[in-house]
Order: C-alpha cells, then sequence, then structure tokens
C-alpha cells in the first residue's frame, strides 16, 4: 500500500509541494529562513496584485506541517533543508518528509497569477552513511515555460551539476554520493508599468528517491548462507513467487516481496529454517531444489508459529536448496527487517567408514586412520574446526558409557605421532548422526572432548587429522560415576560377538559356590553384570581370554539375582594369557543368562577389555527346531524369529487371530493333570500371545490360546489338561509383530498314574540310580521335583528315601 501525504503553499502565483509515497529512508527537513533581501515590489503573498507601485507587503506566514516518517535504508540517510521561508515551515522547526521512495515536487505558477517580483528558492538534500564507494539513485524530472519572464532550475552537488531554462523538459536518473545537493528555483518577471505584470512563469520540478532493491531480490542472485543466524530484509523487494500447489500438506500462497537464499547442505539428515520470533513482518518460507526455471519445491509454510513460518526437510550432503523468504501480505505490515536461522542434522561423511566402526574401551587404545575406509567427516559448522570443520581421513570407534557421569575422550597421550588430530562425537546411526561434540586443538595439536554420558548409551567417536596426514593416537576414554551395571539389577544385555567391558569403578564382590566350573568356591571381586539371551539351543562360549588387561574371573547363572541356579564358571582359562578366563555351557534358545565379570582380589585389581560370546545350536524359529522348557520359570526370547500363525477364530479376543513372530517349545508333563502356561510377571517386557497344541509338527492339535490372560494384563496365561509323558508344543509370539524377552512359566498339577514315586529311570525299583539322578538336579527344576514346586530340594529327597526298594 502506498502512503501519500503532501503540503501545498500558494503565493504570488507560486504553488510548492512536497509528496511522500512508499518510505524506506529517514530525513529531516528544516526551515532556516527566507533568503530574499531588500524591499520588493511584490504581492500580498496570496496571489493578489496591488495597486500601489513597489509594495512592501511581507509574504504571509502559514501554519508549519510535520510528516510521520522515519525510516532507514541499509544505514544510508539523507536530510533536506529549505533556505526559503515560503516553503512555511517556520525557524527551528523539523519534519519527517522526504522519503526514500518519496518525492519532492515543486511547482510555480501552477496555476498562473500575477506576480512582478523575483522569487528564489533552494532546497539542499544531504546524503550521509554510504560506503564502499556506493551511490543512492534519485529520479530528477521537470519542466519550466514562462511567459514574458524567465527562469531557471539548478541542482549542483558531489557528482552533479545540472542546469535547466525556459522551454526546458528533462527526466534522468541520478547517483548521489555522500555529500550535499542543492536545488535552486529563479524565478525573474518583467516590470511593464505601475501595476502588475500580466507575465507568469511556470515550473514543476520533482526529485524522488528511487529505492534499492535488495541485492537477492532475484533467484539468480540468492545470497549464500550457512547454519547460524542470517540478517534478513525484505524492504523494497520487487518480486513474488507462486507457492505450490501442496506443499507438506499445505498451500501456500504467492510469497509476496520475496528474497532469495541458498543452502549446501553440510549433512545427510534434516535442515530446519525458522523466523519465528526473530522478523516484524507476516513471514512466508518455502524451499526447493532444481533450477530457478523449474524449481522441485521440498518445504514451504506460512504460519507455524503465529504469522512467522519454520520449514524443515530431509537433506543430501553436498545438495543446493533455495531458500524463498517473503510476505503473506502486499503491505509488509511492519519494516521488513529481522533474523533467520539455520540448523542441521546428521553428518556428511562415507557410510561405509561410519559402518567399520571398531569398539574401544575405557582407559587407552591405539587407533589410527591409515585404514582404506578412511574418510573425509565433514561436521556441523558449529564446530568451526581450523574454519573448515572436516575431519579430514576419519576414522570411527564405538564405545558404551558404563556410567552415568561426566566423561573425557582425549588423544593428549599421543607422544610418539606429532600429527595434528581431530575429534568428534555423536550418539544414533551413521545415516543420522546427533553431534555432540568436536574439537581440534587442546592440547597443542591433540584434542580433548568432554560431555555427560549416559549409563548404557553407546557413543561413537570419530578421529582423524586437521589436513589429510595419516597418523596414529593414544585415544584415552576416562569418566566419573558408578557404573551401571555394578549391581545385578543394572546388568548391561551383552550379544554374540565382542563386547566392551570394564570392572574399574565396581564396588561389589561375588562368591561362587564350590563344584562350579569343577572347581572351588572363589570371590569374583570388583563385580560387574551383563545378560545374555540365547540365540539357539546349544553351546554357548564366554571368554575374555587375551582381551582383558587384568586377572578375570567369570560365572554364568540362570534364574534370579536372589536366588542364583549357577551352570558355569571359571578363573583362567586354558592357554589364556594374563590370567583371563573361559567357559561353556548349555543353552536353550531364548533364554536369558546372568554373566558375572571381576577379578581376582589377590592379583593387581579391575581393568578393562573385551567380552567374547559364540554360540553353537539353533534356535527354535519353527515347531521342529522347539526347546525343551522344564516346570518353573524360564527364561525365553522372541527375538530373531520370523513366522507368523494364523489361529482359530475362537482365539479371537478383539484383536485378530495372528501369532505374530512366534517361537516353539517343548514341555513334556509331568503329570496326569492341569499344565498351566503363563507370561506374568518380571521378564516379559512386550505383549505376549501364546498357544497350547497335542500332536506332531505336521499335525498340531489346538488345545489352548491366549492373548491377555487375566491376571497377567497384556500378557498371556492358558491352561490344558495333560497325559504323564505325553510332549506338547507351546507357541509364544505377539499379536502385533513385538518381539522381546519373556519369562515363560510352567506349572503343573496331579500325578502320574501307577508309575512308582521316585522311581526316576522307570526301571521298577528306586534305587542309587533314582537318587544320583535327584541329587543331579538340586536346587534347579526335574523329574526329581517330586512335589511339583519348581525346585528339587529335601522334601523331594525324603519322598524318594522313603519310597526306596522295588515299586509295588
Amino acid at each position: 500500500m502506498t502512503s501519500k501525504a503532501s503540503m501545498l503553499y500558494r503565493l504570488c502565483g507560486l504553488a510548492i509541494s512536497l509528496a511522500i509515497t512508499t518510505p524506506a529512508l529517514a530525513q529531516t527537513v528544516t526551515a532556516v529562513g527566507d533568503n530574499r533581501s531588500g524591499s520588493v515590489y511584490a504581492s500580498d503573498g496570496v496571489g493578489e496584485g496591488v495597486s500601489s507601485s513597489y509594495a512592501t507587503t511581507p509574504r504571509s506566514n502559514f501554519a508549519p506541517n510535520h510528516f510521520a516518517q522515519n525510516l532507514n535504508d541499509g544505514g544510508a540517510s539523507a536530510s533536506l533543508q529549505s533556505d526559503s521561508e515560503w516553503l512555511d515551515l517556520g525557524v527551528g522547526n523539523e519534519t519527517y518528509g522526504f522519503v526514500g521512495s518519496g518525492a519532492l515536487l515543486v511547482a510555480l505558477g501552477a496555476n498562473p497569477g500575477s506576480c512582478n517580483a523575483s522569487d528564489h528558492a533552494q532546497i539542499s538534500l544531504w546524503v550521509q552513511g554510504l560506503v564502499g564507494g556506493q551511490t543512492m539513485s534519485f529520479d530528477f524530472h521537470g519542466w519550466v515555460t514562462n511567459t514574458f519572464s524567465s527562469g531557471s532550475v539548478h541542482l549542483v552537488g558531489p557528482g552533479v551539476n545540472i542546469t535547466y531554462g525556459s522551454q526546458a523538459e528533462w527526466n534522468q536518473t541520478l547517483q548521489f554520493q555522500n555529500g550535499v545537493y542543492t536545488l535552486t528555483i529563479d524565478a525573474a518577471t518583467s516590470l511593464l508599468g505601475t501595476g502588475p505584470d500580466t507575465g507568469a512563469v511556470n515550473y514543476s520540478v520533482v526529485l524522488r528517491r528511487i529505492p534499492t532493491a535488495p541485492p537477492n531480490d532475484s533467484c539468480d542472485a540468492a545470497i549464500t548462507i550457512t547454519e547460524g543466524t542470517t540478517p534478513v530484509s525484505i524492504v523494497n523487494a520487487t518480486g513474488a513467487t507462486a507457492g505450490p500447489e501442496s506443499c507438506t500438506g499445505t498451500t501456500v500462497p504467492s510469497i509476496l516481496h520475496d528474497v532469495f537464499y541458498r543452502y549446501v547442505a553440510t549433512a545427510n539428515g534434516v535442515a530446519t529454517i525458522s523466523t519465528c520470533g526473530t522478523v516484524d513482518w507476516d513471514t512466508q518460507l518455502a524451499a526447493f531444489t532444481g533450477s530457478c526455471a523449474a524449481p522441485v519445491f521440498v518445504a514451504c509454510n506460512n504460519d507455524s508459529c503465529g504469522a512467522h513460518a519454520v520449514i524443515d526437510f530431509p537433506t543430501v550432503c553436498g545438495e543446493t536448496y533455495t531458500i524463498v523468504l517473503g510476505s503473506y501480505y502486499p503491505d509488509l505490515l511492519g519494516a521488513g527487517t529481522g533474523t533467520m536461522t539455520l540448523t542441521q542434522t546428521g553428518g556428511c561423511f562415507s557410510a561405509d567408514a561410519c559402518e567399520h566402526a571398531f569398539p574401544v574401551v575405557q582407559g587407552d587404545n591405539n587407533i589410527a586412520n591409515w585404514y582404506d575406509w578412511a574418510s573425509d567427516i565433514v561436521l556441523p559448522a558449529w564446530c568451526a574446526l581450523g574454519g573448515d570443520s572436516t575431519i579430514h581421513r576419519g576414522t570411527f570407534w564405538t564405545w558404551t558409557a558404563p556410567a552415568s557421569g561426566q566423561v573425557v575422550i582425549s588423544t593428549c597421550g599421543t607422544v610418539a605421532d606429532p600429527v595434528d588430530s581431530r575429534l568428534a562425537v555423536f550418539v544414533g546411526s551413521c545415516d543420522s548422526p546427533q553431534w555432540i561434540g568436536c574439537n581440534d586443538n587442546a592440547c597443542g595439536v591433540f584434542s580433548t572432548i568432554s560431555f555427560y554420558a549416559s549409563c548404557g548409551q553407546e557413543y561413537t567417536i570419530a578421529v582423524g587429522s586437521s589436513d589429510g596426514a595419516i597418523g596414529s593416537w593414544n585415544l584415552n576414554i576416562s569418566q566419573s560415576g558408578g557404573l551401571c551395571n555394578d549391581q545385578c539389577a543394572g546388568a548391561t544385555p551383552v550379544a554374540v560377538g565382542a563386547n566392551s567391558v570394564t570392572n574399574i569403578g565396581a564396588t561389589g564382590s561375588t562368591i561362587t559356590p564350590a563344584g562350579c566350573g569343577g572347581g572351588p568356591a572363589m570371590v569374583i571381586a570388583n563385580d560387574v553384570f551383563y545378560t545374555y539371551v540365547a540365540n539357539a539351543s546349544g553351546t554357548a562360549t564366554v571368554s575374555t581370554c587375551g582381551g582383558v588387561n587384568f586377572d578375570s574371573r567369570l560365572g554364568v547363572f540362570t534364574g534370579s539375582c536372589a536366588a542364583p541356579v549357577w551352570v558355569a564358571c571359571n578363573d583362567d582359562g586354558d592357554g589364556c594369557h594374563f590370567f583371563s578366563s573361559s567357559l561353556s555351557f548349555e543353552t536353550v534358545c531364548g533364554q536369558m543368562y546372568t554373566i558375572v565379570l571381576g577379578n581376582n582380589p589377590d592379583n593387581f585389581g579391575p581393568g578393562s577389555g573385551s567380552l567374547t560370546i559364540t554360540q553353537q545350536g539353533s534356535c527354535p524359529d519353527s515347531c521342529e527346531g522347539a526347546a525343551p522348557l522344564s516346570l518353573g520359570a524360564n527364561q525365553v526370547s522372541t527375538l530373531g524369529m520370523t513366522g507368523a500363525t494364523y489361529l482359530p477364530a475362537e482365539c479371537n479376543e478383539g484383536y485378530g487371530v495372528t501369532l505374530y513372530n512366534s517361537a516353539f517349545f517343548t514341555y513334556e508333563a509331568t503329570a496326569d493333570g492341569i499344565a498351566t502356561i503363563a507370561t506374568c510377571g518380571a521378564g516379559t517386557d512386550f505383549d505376549t500371545r501364546v498357544a497350547a497344541y497335542a500332536g506332531t509338527c505336521d499335525a498340531l492339535e489346538l488345545l489352548a490360546c491366549n492373548d491377555d490372560g487375566a491376571p497377567c494384563g497384556i500378557a498371556a496365561q492358558l491352561s490344558f489338561p495333560t497325559t504323564c509323558g505325553t510332549r506338547y508344543v507351546i507357541e509364544l509370539g505377539s499379536f502385533d509383530g513385538q518381539m522381546g524377552h519373556a519369562t515363560l512359566n510352567v506349572s503343573q498339577t496331579g500325578m502320574c498314574g501307577p508309575k512308582c514315586l521316585g522311581d526316576l529311570n522307570d526301571n521298577g525299583a528306586v534305587g542309587a540310580d533314582d537318587l544320583a539322578i535327584l541329587l543331579g538336579q538340586w536346587g534347579g527344576p526335574g523329574s526329581g521335583d517330586l512335589t511339583n514346586n519348581g525346585q528339587v530340594l529335601s522334601d523331594d529327597l525324603a519322598i524318594l528315601l522313603g519310597a526306596w526298594g522295588t515299586c509295588p
């Protein structure tokens, strides 16, 4: 919208008008007095002649006028001053009026009157604040005509000296520099007698500030920006970008007063651009790829945060994105200035290099960047490492925090290689890293990063050089705070393969029972705990052999932390360096095992290194590979399962009949009675669904099914009749594709028919062989559990001894 104000002054056939259009520049107009001198033959100031000769009627003073525009244009400013009181502003008065896109209009004799005096006006324009040889554009045009008279218009200032006389008409563009420009208007009429002259002089002069469009007013002149905050302005922007039909689900109208910016993505991730609360007009934003002539919009927004806008869009490292910023309204409804922020997630590096990340441990690690897959790693702009935010020939290393607390990662202890290191750390995946720290020269040419680490969180460390040199460094990792797996209840999950471990900072001790692993009772000092869910039924080997820097001890148990059932222990593994350990034990696929790791209290102390797990066997992904269950709690898992079973309609409890990602197990009934299978309680971490079958895998007969069994909530519970010695198939899965760990509780009522109680080997008598079987199952489940309470204990021994001899 164009605002306009004008002043009109009339004197002796003279009319002077100041007109101001769309403001973009601040000026000050000051009247300092009339520059005429002496008595003149003049009119009475309102265009009326006088009858007497040489009348000395002074020109009239009109009330001062003031404009209300005061703006700025890129630091440049201009001001006007008049030396002619007939502009009638009054001595000492100021007005804001001659604005950058407005015009000073001076018209003499627009309605010719009689005037036989010489009129003279001077108007001066000051230009200041222009830098670097810049200029300010003005449009200068007008005309001069006269009858029986003569007149002239003269404009002079730095680089300008122009005069126009009678019968002249002009229109030209001028470039003003810093300095003073003076516009002089003279009108001289002829004296024809004792009365007023009939001659007239007509003048029209326009001096108009031409607004300067922003340098990025066109798409082809887009300004390149980077992450961070950028000053923005759409003042005097001239164009409009048609909004795409649909962009991120929102229709955006034309983006008015548009300006353009260009961003080259520094990461594979997400860029976010915002004007929220940082500009003073109703903004619109859009981003596109491709050319200005054929844009492919990737994001746009109008009012994401009040009248301001935010866009975010996925980026590809090195790809160019054009940002369009403008207004929703034709009128800015504000000054049209402010700031815009750009943030970027992700990283810019070779995925192959990141996927080759090696684990490192707490303490000292010898690392290098001579690997073939070493890659330049472009970090976020805020890192500003040596100005280019790039780790050259970077390699990746992973570390899992063993505690919650402040961690320091450093190459400052490197002494053998002077190559300048650069260091950065992120969490998240290789394709979406979230950077948390970076450093170049914290200690000479070496680097240090400090941050707060969360217990169990994996961190990826990027290390390389500042200039592409190949080197090696000592990477030291130290952390304060208690170990997250210092207590059994906080055990850290580990899996098949190498797992980084440490017991530095651990406080407790575990005593293993005599006979565990074929040795005497032993103390595992400074113990830490890990859990392993077997991914197969077979043999697992857990080893620190040659992988740790301390005299390690290992133990493995099933069951709870309060009532462990030990299955394997080891102090010094055969052929293992530095008294490190190795043990093997039989596993049931999906069952959870707790691993205790510590050190010999009599030899050195805690340390760090690698715990390696290998597993042989197969997992019950199908009925044919079903793993056996025993009475009591069975720790199982459906991780890695792939199948799906469609149950009969009677199994539908409102959530369908599909049993997803199921694992299969077998249960051999220990009695004629009722068996109950349940996933209730601790150890189950997903919404389970269970089914029980009789028959063979190629001809299964459904006996029972359950999704959400009372009182188990979303866990499952079912019961079915059993015949002693019969094998049943149990299928465990979920209703929605979840996978996880579960405690599969098996209980049984009833007794086996004519079988002699205590005859565990079915030879018709209760004797020493049966006693050996019972003692071998002591403390755990098994056929020796004659009381059916889930454990073989003294009550079962008493029953067996009471039945000693030939069965009746």
